[in-house]
């Protein structure tokens, strides 16, 4: 039997065969990031709730074991949605959704809620730091995923993006995960080190399998990282201390 063209294919077929692979690679690719995800916050949550008697150790309250549960259930359930594209189960993981939306909105408020309290009692998890200049990153946190997840939600029927943006949104989280990380807490250049290893794993697979990365990878991973590095000037200056001290008031 001679090969078919794809050109003598229907345009539907050919379609169809185009994106086949694409798509297969695409699973492969949000596969590994659920993996990831789930590694990083496992031995990252172990070790902060090991190291939560430490001297300086934010205490642990029902309000802060709540917020860890919800942080946790986010990361299995983009697992176990993963895993639903992955099986081409598209119609539970469609309905699964309103869950993670309505996951997100309580993640968002918990949160919230976890910061200022932790900003009232003084917590900081650098020994003398500044309350008010830390209080930007939990907040920088909450103000970043509720972005991704917005933007995935009113392009979940544009799977390419939808995708993206879920991920971009998990990494957010991810990021308190790789501060506790062993051999990696408390400095800095080597959390930074270990957050951009995670941030281009998207981008170096999509470059490797598909030749270039994707607009939403290339852009959403730029902006990730820049706004990361930009917290400290922001939390330093005197226009976030005085926001931050009417926050906790």
């Amino acid at each position: 039997m001679e090969p078919v063209s794809l050109a003598a294919l229907p345009s539907t077929a050919r379609r169809d065969r185009a994106v086949a692979p694409i798509t297969a690679s695409d699973h492969r690719l949000f596969v590994v990031t659920a993996v990831v995800a789930v590694v990083v916050v496992g031995i990252g949550s172990g070790a902060g709730l090991a190291g939560a008697r430490a001297p300086g150790a934010r205490p642990v309250t029902p309000l802060v074991l709540l917020h860890a549960a919800v942080f946790a259930g986010w990361v299995v359930l983009y697992s176990v949605q993963v895993a639903l594209v992955a099986s081409d189960r598209t119609a539970v993981h469609r309905r699964l959704g309103y869950a993670g939306a309505a996951l997100a909105l309580a993640m968002l408020s918990i949160g919230y809620a976890v910061a200022i309290h932790a900003a009232r009692t003084g917590y900081a998890p650098v020994p003398g730091g500044n309350r008010l200049s830390f209080l930007v990153v939990p907040l920088g946190d909450l103000v970043v995923f509720a972005i991704c997840v917005g933007v995935a939600l009113y392009w979940r029927r544009t799977a390419a993006i939808h995708k993206r943006m879920m991920w971009l949104a998990t990494t957010t989280l991810m990021f308190a995960s790789v501060t506790r990380l062993p051999y990696v807490r408390g400095h800095i250049p080597a959390i930074l080190l270990v957050f951009l290893a995670v941030l281009l794993i998207a981008p170096v697979y999509e470059r490797v399998v598909y030749g270039r990365v994707h607009r939403v990878t290339a852009w959403g991973s730029t902006a990730m990282l820049l706004q990361l590095l930009l917290r400290r000037p922001i939390g330093a200056t005197i226009w976030w201390h005085t926001f931050a001290a009417w926050l906790i008031k």
